[in-house]
């Protein structure tokens, strides 16, 4: 697997067809479509989709095989996803009708990235309808996450100024106006000044991310929506 990806990534227990051919995506990352053909789902036995913010989250949950016991699919669009992959990944959604979840850090850009997607564009007033996964869930660190695991100050990372006023900018938009719980959790990050990565949950196990965070999460069920 090499670390540059043209649109993204997808690995999972599922087989997809695009304007190439036929791929397997069990054990084989499909890096995009070739050509500008939809992307159809032949067979699969994914109970859901979980899209990863970063390629070294990705990396690291495949290499533990979460995609195979979780009977999920992992999508990575290397940060902020860009449009065609976004297509890809409604083009799937639409088929598989399972729950899309969105992982990603517990700062502005993570919670940019799940806008991005829920709602089809950043900073749109009204959702885009042909690119939006409405259904989506983040999944992300939250920040009453940081005292409820214990995550050391050592792996808390102050705020900068430009951070800041991206988090009051947020919680300007008039579409969050009606979503409480989006605004608490900006709130929170707002007082404590600090955001938490990703990689952070390392320091609770090597494996923590995907063999206890992850799968309590999923089966919680309290996830942050639009």
């Amino acid at each position: 697997m090499t670390h540059e990806r043209r649109l993204g990534c997808l690995v999972g227990p599922i087989v997809i067809a695009d304007g190439i051919g036929r791929f397997n995506l069990h054990d084989d990352v499909w890096d995009g479509p070739q050509g500008s053909e939809p992307v159809a789902v032949v067979e699969h036995q994914a109970k859901s989709v979980l899209l990863v913010e970063k390629l070294n989250i990705f990396m690291g949950l495949m290499e533990d095989q979460f995609h195979l016991k979780n009977a999920c699919l992992l999508a990575c669009g290397n940060g902020y996803p860009g449009r065609s992959f976004r297509r890809v990944l409604r083009q799937i959604n639409d088929q598989l009708k399972v729950p899309f979840h969105v992982l990603a850090d517990n700062d502005p850009a993570g919670y940019e990235i799940y806008f991005l997607v829920a709602r089809g564009g950043a900073g749109r007033s009204k959702p885009n309808k042909s690119m939006a996964i409405r259904d989506a869930s983040f999944i992300g660190l939250r920040a009453a996450d940081i005292l409820r695991l214990g995550i050391d100050e050592s792996v808390q990372i102050k705020l900068n100024e430009f951070q800041v006023q991206h988090l009051y900018q947020l919680r300007k938009r008039p579409w969050l106006k009606s979503r409480p719980e989006w605004r608490r959790e900006i709130d929170q990050s707002l007082e404590r000044e600090t955001k938490v990565e990703i990689e952070a949950l390392i320091t609770l196990g090597v494996s923590y991310l995907s063999g206890s965070y992850l799968p309590e999460r999923l089966a919680a069920g309290e996830w942050l929506r639009m």
